[in-house]
């Protein structure tokens, strides 16, 4: 978890609002592990969920973006 979870977040300071197909994606991992890692950091408040929906959720880098409010 550690090292993917570094790499979602040096890629968030380019794309602070990813999706778990994103995580995937920068991670090279299946659905699952993107989801647990997508899990992780909203849990230490890294992440948030943006969109309120159950599906195709989107999540906000908020401490980054919450820089420039």
């Amino acid at each position: 978890m550690a090292g993917n979870g570094h790499r979602v977040l040096e890629r968030l300071y380019e794309k602070p609002i990813v999706s778990f197909e994103d995580v995937r994606t920068i991670t090279g991992t299946r659905f699952q592990a993107a989801n647990v890692i997508v899990q992780r950091l909203v849990e230490i408040q890294i992440l948030r969920e943006m969109t309120g929906r159950a599906r195709n959720r989107r999540f906000l880098y908020a401490p980054y973006v919450d820089l420039f409010r």
